[in-house]
C-alpha cells in the first residue's frame, strides 16, 4: 500500500504544479473558449471568500482542512517524503503524517509547513481558471480522480471521508449537468441552468475555502 501512496502523491502533486503553473505562466494554453463571467458571479466570489472567514460554523470549515492537509502531503511528496496517512477531525484540526527524507531538513519542513496555508489559494486560482475558459467538466473529473485516490489511499477517518465525499458529491452533479454522465440524480429539465448553477458553485466552494484558510493563516 506505501507503494501505491507513493505514486499516489507523486501524481497528484507533480500534475498540481504543472497545472498551476500553465494557470500562471501559459494561460493561453488552457483557453478554450472564453467565457464572460458575469458580474454577478464575481460579487458572489467575493462574498463567499467573506462569508468563510467569518464562517463559525466548523462543519463547513472541514472541507477546507482537507484541502489544507492535502497541501501539506503534496509538498511532502515533492520533496521526496513519504506520506502516511492524513485525518481531519470534527473540530476542524487535521494532521498530515509523513517521514521526511533527512536532507535539507529545515528547508523541507519549512515548505511542507507553508504548502498547507497556500493550497486553498492555489486551488481557487485553478478553479477560477478553469471555471473562466469553461473547462469545469475536465476540472470535475481530474479533481474526482485526485479525491478518490486521496480517500483510498491516505485518509484515515471518517470526518475526512465525509469531506471528501461531499467535494466529489458536488463534482459528479456538475458531470451530470454537464451532459459527462447520464443524468441519473439531476431531472432532465432545465439542465443547462442546473449546469450554471453548479459550476458557480464549484467557485464559491473553492472561495470560501479560501476565505477559512485566510483566516486559519491570521490566527
Amino acid at each position: 500500500m506505501q507503494a501505491l501512496r507513493n505514486l499516489t502523491w507523486w501524481f497528484i502533486g507533480l500534475t498540481t504544479l504543472v497545472v498551476f503553473v500553465l494557470v500562471l505562466l501559459l494561460s493561453e494554453l488552457l483557453a478554450g473558449q472564453f467565457w464572460d463571467v458575469p458580474q454577478t458571479s464575481i460579487i458572489a466570489v467575493y462574498a463567499a471568500i467573506f462569508l468563510g472567514y467569518v464562517n463559525p460554523f466548523k462543519l463547513f470549515r472541514l472541507g477546507e482542512t482537507l484541502v489544507h492537509e492535502i497541501g501539506h502531503a503534496q509538498m511532502a511528496a515533492l520533496t521526496f517524503g513519504k506520506v502516511q496517512f492524513i485525518r481531519v477531525e470534527r473540530d476542524t484540526s487535521g494532521v498530515t503524517w509523513y517521514m521526511p527524507k533527512f536532507m535539507l531538513g529545515r528547508l523541507t519542513s519549512a515548505l511542507v509547513s507553508l504548502f498547507g496555508p497556500i493550497s486553498s489559494a492555489v486551488v481557487f486560482l485553478i478553479t477560477a481558471r478553469f471555471v473562466s475558459s469553461e473547462l469545469t467538466a475536465y476540472l470535475a473529473i481530474g479533481s474526482g480522480v485526485f479525491i478518490a485516490l486521496i480517500l483510498i489511499t491516505t485518509v484515515r477517518n471518517f470526518w475526512g471521508w465525509f469531506a471528501g465525499l461531499a467535494l466529489m458529491a458536488i463534482l459528479y452533479l456538475v458531470l451530470e449537468s454537464s451532459g459527462y454522465i447520464e443524468p441519473q440524480l439531476l431531472g432532465p429539465g432545465n439542465l443547462n441552468d442546473t449546469n450554471i448553477f453548479l459550476v458557480n458553485a464549484i467557485l464559491w466552494v473553492t472561495a470560501f475555502n479560501l476565505g477559512s484558510a485566510l483566516k486559519y493563516s491570521m490566527q
